[in-house]
């Protein structure tokens, strides 16, 4: 039933497309009244049409599942849902998963007929107008159909198109319905009075013109009950000069511009290239009249360069108009943007210059040119052995071969003479040129003649060899020849080198022939210089300490002696001086019994008077045993007492009673009456009191332990602010703020608060234990840690124990908690100090840069050819490059704008010098700062070269000139103007002939 024409009761005419049915309706559609039983109804854009029902049809719906659209069924065949959905088991249409794919019927695994878009996860049924090829499982591509030819929304092949259709190619037979009204059409569907009444649309379909052409396609449909017909119209219109139209299906032809660079003559052909030695900076050239000669000095070949002329590079010349010619070989053009063949310049000589030579290339080292000209490498001469050419580019091979080196290939550098040879001339080509150095001299690499040296103090040479005098042997004499001639080293003095000796210092010995001296053996010394031998070190002094190489013997301090350790072999071995042993006395330096009547403790240089109370019989009484010796009740012990005396029978009956004991004894022993209270102060405080009455407490600041005879400080960084503490735990941290460098501190503030600049933990044991951190300071005493430390506001520096801040200095900003001053970044400057962010750097000025950080004045200017806007940072900024159609002088801060009717087509002039004529089809106005204004000529008007205004010239009646034309174009048959300056022709009226307006 493919294409077949349906008739309908009320003449209605649906037009059937495989398994669709698009009907239409004006009449609902002007009147948004709903269908009635019966009707059926098409997408939302649709509208409907009466359709009769026969009581034998069965009316199959299949929906959209949002029902935006519904899709009536034809009552007499059961059709598909869309592409894309399968009609599901409650009669409705939903979506396939996306594995698969429906073209409305049920849901499949892809397969021909379908194409597989990349960014999609399921197959899609080949569009209406291609075929799809079958690769494997998916399609890989799409073709289109032929004119002639069509398919259908999910064929893989295009077919043959059938009778009653129309086909284009690229789309379904034509069976849109009408999407534009036209004069003197009727859309389908109108009611009318007749049912055979003519029904006539026009369908509208854009996009196939032919080459070289714009415009449209119509579809004319006319249809009559039972049958319809279709005829081709079209509006396409040969596309214009200035554009290119190389495709099908152009409607507009203003999107198809002339790109920059070329012309277009219109039509079908393509943009043709402006010919060699012209370029084209603007869009829409019409003729090669366009096109401009490129100026002297500057390259248009490639089709960059056609849009915007380049300098002519080195090694070319450029001369107006033409394409660049390289410099011939044998000359050389170093410098951009030359014109004329005189300006490749002859190849120096010493150099060569190949074809497009822009920088002469020196001869290589080992190779001489004298002659100018040179186009290759090969026509450097190779230096002549003997000669050195050991510098590219060298124009003669004047310079022998230097003294002290050889030259034995040709034209290689000279090879100095190795060391411990020389080479007294000019001329040598191996190293047999090269002679053993004198006996007695010393020759380095490359000596000559002039150069060979004395062999050195301290050494001598022979068959060119450097060696020095063997160990204990010296020389202050040059040029010795052998080691016989090194002199040994006398007895009494020593050699540190081979080039000195010296006298044997004090405490040493040194034999003959010595490298070093020896230190006098442990118990012996001297205080002379120049020994000879051991036996001029002497014997250390009785009591004295002489550790090796002892100038002067070492007295022991007081309070010890000397203790002497000796070995297996009778010899000294090792000498202390030790703490004097308890019990004696050591004055001298040796341990003397104290005696009878007498004691000392450990360490003790004198011995103490044993005190009344007690008794010392001993020769070697010590502190210790004086505990012991404590005079009896029934005794009485006199001072250096070596005994007991016995006291009368009276004073013994007198003393029973303790009080009156006491009465006794203080009258009786009243001088004496120290007997009764502790030791006196004579009594070494080691001792402590040997009959105490009453302990003396642990003084604050310190602990006592158990059987302490002195009281320990606590250590620094703590306290005890109590008497008589027993161990170190009483011992605690000073408070923060403070610090206790000593010990002994007796208050939790210890020693004092802590530092400016600095902060003090608990248990600090300085006054700066903590210097404040980078970007703090602290202005006074007392801080306990960190979080006491200030920041440093913004705008100062604080180095590490700052007691206060510094004002951020000039060329530098300094945020907040700053240590170092963070310079002003490139393309500022600053000459004020106290900055505090980069942002407070003042940009540099407008025609200077700056290039460097931590600037206070700018660097510099900006160079020609560029305008340096604030903030610039170098002399040449590229995104600052002097734009077209302006020029930029030194120093520029914006760039300069050509006079009225000139223009400057490429960018970097730097000078007025660079402007040229406006060209033809556009004006150039002058601004009073920037660039130069470049705009097509206005609709209507035509400009040639050098236009300063967009209506230089209008078109005359009879013509016509669009936007940007060089001339007016006359009006094509059939098409006229009857006033000036018109942008496009009028058609002409039904029935007249216009040909000749």
């Amino acid at each position: 039933m493919h294409g077949s024409a349906i008739t309908s009761a009320s003449g209605a005419i649906p037009i059937r497309i495989k398994n669709f049915l698009k009907v239409h309706s004006a009449q609902s559609a002007r009147t948004g009244t709903s269908p009635a039983k019966g009707q059926l109804v098409a997408s939302k854009q649709s509208v409907a049409i009466s359709f009769p029902r026969t009581t034998s049809s069965r009316l199959q719906l299949g929906y959209f599942k949002d029902q935006a659209h519904l899709e009536l069924l034809d009552p007499l065949t059961l059709y598909d849902c869309p592409p894309g959905f399968a009609i599901g088991e409650d009669q409705q249409c939903w979506e396939v998963d996306r594995s698969k794919y429906s073209l409305g019927k049920n849901a499949m695994v892809c397969q021909g007929g379908v194409f597989h878009r990349t960014l999609m996860d399921r197959c899609t049924p080949c569009p209406p107008g291609f075929s799809c090829h079958v690769e494997e499982k998916y399609t890989s591509w799409l073709t289109r159909c032929q004119p002639g030819s069509a398919s259908y929304l999910g064929d893989a092949e295009c077919v043959k198109c059938r009778a009653g259709y129309f086909c284009p190619g690229y789309m379904e037979p034509f069976w849109q319905p009408p999407l534009r009204r036209f004069p003197g059409w009727y859309e389908s569907g109108y009611q009318s009075s007749t049912s055979a009444e003519v029904r006539k649309f026009r369908l509208q379909m854009q996009g196939y013109c032919g080459m070289g052409t714009y415009g449209r396609l119509y579809v004319d449909v006319i249809g009559r009950p039972g049958e319809y017909y279709a005829t081709y119209n079209s509006t396409c219109a040969t596309c214009p000069p200035g554009t290119f139209c190389y495709d099908v299906g152009i409607v507009n032809f203003q999107a198809y511009k002339c790109p920059a660079g070329h012309y277009c003559l219109g039509s079908d052909s393509i943009p043709v290239p402006c010919p060699p030695g012209k370029y084209n900076p603007f869009r829409g050239a019409m003729s090669s009249n366009a096109c401009m000669t490129c100026p002297d000095g500057f390259d248009c070949e490639t089709l960059r360069q056609k849009i915007e002329p380049e300098l002519c590079p080195p090694g070319f010349i450029c001369p107006f108009g033409r394409k660049k010619i390289a410099c011939p070989a044998g000359t050389v053009n170093p410098l951009p943007g030359q014109s004329a063949l005189e300006q490749c310049e002859r190849c120096p000589a010493g150099y060569y210059c190949p074809n497009k030579a822009g920088k002469p290339k020196p001869c290589p080292s080992g190779t001489y040119n004298p002659f100018e000209g040179a186009s290759s490498s090969t026509e450097c001469v190779p230096c002549p052995l003997g000669f050195q050419c050991d510098t590219p580019g060298a124009v003669y091979y004047t310079n022998r071969c230097s003294a002290g080196g050889y030259c034995n290939a040709a034209g290689a550098s000279p090879t100095l003479c190795p060391e411990g040879t020389w080479k007294p001339g000019y001329f040598g080509n191996s190293l047999m040129h090269c002679h053993v150095c004198p006996p007695g001299a010393q020759c380095k690499q490359g000596t000559t003649a002039a150069t060979v040296e004395k062999c050195p103090r301290g050494s001598f040479c022979s068959s060119g060899l450097v060696v020095s005098c063997p160990p204990g042997t010296f020389s202050e004499s040059s040029s010795l020849r052998s080691p016989q001639d090194c002199a040994p080293c006398e007895p009494g003095n020593y050699c540190p080198t081979s080039a000195k000796k010296a006298p044997c210092p004090p405490g040493h010995y040194c034999p003959a022939g010595q490298a070093k001296p020896i230190p006098c053996p442990q118990g012996t010394y001297t205080g002379s210089t120049r020994a000879k031998n051991r036996q001029g070190c002497l014997p250390c002094t009785a009591g004295h300490m002489c550790p090796g190489g002892t100038v002067v013997p070492q007295k022991c301090p007081p309070g010890t002696y000397l203790k002497v350790e000796t070995g297996s072999d009778g010899l000294r071995k090792q000498e202390i001086c030790a703490p004097c042993e308890p019990g004696n006395s050591c004055k001298d330096g040796f341990p003397v019994p104290c005696g009878k009547g007498y004691y000392s403790g450990p360490g003790q240089n004198d011995c103490d008077e044993c005190p009344e109370g007690f008794y010392c019989p001993l020769e070697k009484t010590t502190k210790y045993l004086l505990r012991v010796y404590r005079c009896p009740d029934s005794h009485h012990c006199p001072k250096t007492g070596t005994g007991l005396l016995p006291l009368n029978v009276r004073l013994r009956q007198t003393m029973e009673s303790p009080s009156r004991r006491l009465s006794l004894l203080r009258s009786r022993f009243g001088a004496r009456r120290h007997l009764m209270e502790p030791l006196s102060s004579s009594v070494p405080a080691a001792l402590s009191d040997p009959v105490p009455r009453k302990p003396v407490p642990c003084p604050k600041g310190h602990f006592c332990t158990r059987a302490s005879a002195n009281a320990v400080p606590c250590p620094p960084g703590t306290y005890n602010a109590l008497r008589g503490q027993k161990d170190s735990s009483a011992c605690l941290p000073v408070r923060a703020g403070h610090f206790c460098d000593l010990g002994a501190c007796d208050s939790k503030e210890g020693n004092g608060q802590c530092s400016k600049g600095h902060y003090c933990p608990e248990g600090s044991t300085s006054s700066k234990q903590i210097p404040c951190p980078s970007g703090t300071y602290r202005s006074t005493e007392g801080a306990r840690g960190v979080s006491d430390c200030w920041l440093c506001k913004a705008g100062d520096v604080c180095s590490p124990g700052s007691e206060s801040p510094t004002k951020c200095p000039v060329g530098s900003y300094c945020p907040s908690g700053g240590y170092i001053p963070l310079p002003c970044p490139k393309g500022t400057i600053s000459d004020k100090s106290g900055l505090q962010k980069s942002k407070d750097c003042e940009k540099c000025p407008a025609g200077k840069y700056c290039n460097k950080m931590g600037a206070t004045v700018p660097t510099g200017t900006c160079k020609a050819g560029y305008f340096c806007e604030s903030g610039a940072t170098t002399s040449t900024p590229e995104s600052f490059l002097c734009p077209e159609n302006a020029f930029c002088i030194d120093g520029a801060e914006t760039p300069s704008s050509c006079d009225d009717g000139s223009f400057i087509p490429w960018r970097g002039a730097a000078d007025h010098n660079n402007c040229v004529p406006c060209p033809a089809g556009m004006y150039c106005k002058r601004v009073d700062s920037g660039p130069t204004v470049v705009k097509k000529c206005d609709p209507g008007y035509y400009c040639e070269a050098g236009a300063a205004t967009p209506t230089a010239n209008a078109a005359p009646a009879g013509s016509y000139a669009p936007e940007g034309s060089v001339q007016a174009f006359k009006c094509l048959p059939g098409t006229f103007t009857d006033a000036t300056a018109q942008a496009e022709c009028k058609p002409c009226a039904e029935g007249k002939l216009c040909s000749a307006l």
